[in-house]
């Protein structure tokens, strides 16, 4: 065999660590894998905590990163995207990442705007899964 693994054999352990962007470098996934997350954005007006951003409009204001949240519609296909996972926690014995969510293969009405923070806390290792390229 030439050692070809399917994102499937990947999402088996589902405990297992996800690599870090930098851990890749030297541990890389196969080319034909990537890491994908489960995320739904805040609606509209709302931030991870529910109250209106007051200061989402200050010109040149930085934004934060966003906390993930687990609205019950999550785990749809449809909130599924290509995600670098930036870094990794370990919290109360849970891995809790940090990632960077991309566009790839999101329905139009699913995708981050320029407006939008990309970068997201706090993500459980079960909202991370492998699929194929």
């Amino acid at each position: 065999t030439d050692g070809f693994q399917t994102a499937l054999s990947f999402n088996e352990d589902k405990s297992s660590v996800v690599r870090t962007f930098i851990e890749q470098g030297e541990n890389p996934y196969p080319k034909s894998i990537e890491t994908s997350c489960f995320y739904a954005p805040p609606s509209n007006d709302e931030d991870d905590d529910g109250k209106e951003d007051d200061d989402k409009n200050i010109p040149g204001k930085k934004k934060s990163p966003k906390k993930w949240n687990k609205p019950r519609y999550t785990f749809e296909n449809e909130y599924l995207r290509p995600c670098v996972i930036l870094s990794r926690q370990r919290r109360n014995g849970y891995d809790l990442y940090s990632a960077y969510m991309m566009n790839d293969n999101v329905a139009v009405s699913h995708m981050l705007n320029e407006e939008e923070q990309k970068i997201v806390t706090h993500i459980p290792r079960y909202a991370i899964i492998f699929t194929e390229k």
